[in-house]
């Protein structure tokens, strides 16, 4: 009994310890001049932000050379220097620790000061910079308040846009236009030509290329995605994406994510011709792994029913299509990560019903993506996600409308 009292003791002692260390050891990072706010977006290091001499943002976390903090769905760092110093002293202003977020994005237009009230006798603590995409917690007639480095702050709603979503591009096959016979009237057939064009336009512009892990922390509220981002997809495993593709967006030092058919996914190469279709090899996933990533697109139902028409996920039973799912995953995982991996199913055709959804979530599945016409946002169900289809009829100006959030 006197043993049972004493460990008692000891974990009620603990937890007071514990307690109090937590709340004393709460540390705060002050900027001594201004200094640069930094994220890593697709590998790339970017400036989002600065933080104001004399302000105070809260610490959560440090490593050799950077401080964290909270900064929209993520974090941003400073680098360590003489311009920063870390101290135990909380600023005086109102903590946004259990704020709740809307499901509203928006975009900073320009750089954008943030404010520590709407008052007249406002001040600037911090500044957005152009192009970031941010997570609001109200509005009001002319501001919206979001949080930084869980401070409250205030900005312009003149600087911003609302953000329509990322574009998820979504191609299939592709020829040049000068061996392109058989397919010359298939919607999903695009020439090599259009789609470097297409691809010449998004270095231009500034655009990122992002994989379908960057986008699932982003709609989990994990992970800032600042700048002009943009998902390239291919459905089906193509072996055209192999031979025209990857040397294009290898080119531009773009990502792309390819849904693969398990069972056309072949164990030995097959050579490419235009005049029919050929589906990647196990082989050739080894030699674009570095620019595509391999997602599932099922195993066997990319098929419909004779006499109905259904698709095989919606006509299908529950057992089915799981059992499907799961045998997708395993052949396309132990050629590529691991089945745990692969947890991003494109539906063929686009097409799905509730039981498809289930189905998808008991094996794993993270992101599901249709062929309706839309955008990607923070909110949206993940299993009912929206692709921009690129075909042959769009022209550049069509293609510059999708990757900017107007068509």
């Amino acid at each position: 009994m006197r043993k049972l009292t004493i460990i008692i003791f000891l974990l009620i002692a603990s937890f007071f310890t514990l307690d109090y260390h937590s709340k004393a050891s709460a540390l705060y990072v002050k900027a001594n001049s201004d200094v640069q706010l930094y994220d890593t977006i697709a590998g790339d290091t970017v400036r989002v932000g600065t933080l104001l001499s004399g302000q105070s943002m809260k610490l959560i976390n440090e490593d050799e050379q950077y401080y964290f903090i909270h900064f929209g769905n993520g974090t941003a760092f400073i680098k360590k220097s003489g311009k920063v110093e870390v101290s135990g002293k909380s600023p005086s202003t109102t903590s946004t620790q259990n704020s709740k977020k809307l499901n509203k994005v928006i975009i900073t237009t320009r750089q954008t000061v943030v404010y520590d009230s709407v008052k007249e006798s406002k001040k600037a603590f911090a500044i957005l910079n152009r192009n970031v995409r941010y997570p609001i917690i109200s509005e009001e007639e002319n501001w919206y308040t979001i949080s930084l480095g869980n401070k409250v702050g205030y900005i312009y709603k003149e600087n911003t846009k609302v953000d329509s979503g990322v574009p998820v591009l979504m191609y299939h096959h592709m020829l040049r236009d000068e061996e392109n016979v058989r397919f010359r009237d298939n919607n999903m057939v695009i020439s090599v030509e259009s789609f470097e064009e297409q691809m010449q336009y998004l270095h231009k512009q500034g655009y990122r290329t992002i994989l379908l892990q960057e986008l699932e922390k982003y709609l989990n509220s994990q992970q800032n995605l600042v700048g002009k981002i943009a998902v390239i997809t291919f459905d089906d495993g193509m072996l055209s994406s192999e031979k025209y593709a990857y040397p294009i967006l290898k080119k531009f030092d773009f990502k792309a994510t390819h849904f693969l058919i398990g069972y056309r996914t072949r164990d030995k190469n097959v050579s490419f011709h235009p005049d029919s279709l050929q589906y990647f090899s196990f082989n050739t996933m080894k030699e674009t792994n570095d620019i595509f990533d391999f997602q599932h697109h099922t195993y066997n139902m990319h098929v419909r029913d004779r006499e109905t028409m259904l698709p095989f996920l919606i006509f299908k039973s529950f057992e089915e299509v799981q059992t499907d799912l799961l045998r997708g995953k395993k052949r396309i995982g132990e050629h590529h990560q691991g089945e745990d991996a692969v947890k991003y199913l494109a539906y063929p055709w686009g097409q799905f019903d509730q039981k498809t959804i289930e189905a998808a979530k008991a094996t794993g599945i993270k992101l599901a993506f249709t062929t309706e016409t839309g955008y990607v946002k923070i909110g949206d169900s993940p299993y009912q996600l929206k692709r921009q289809g690129v075909g042959p009829r769009h022209s550049l100006k069509d293609f510059i409308m999708k990757v900017n959030g107007s068509y």
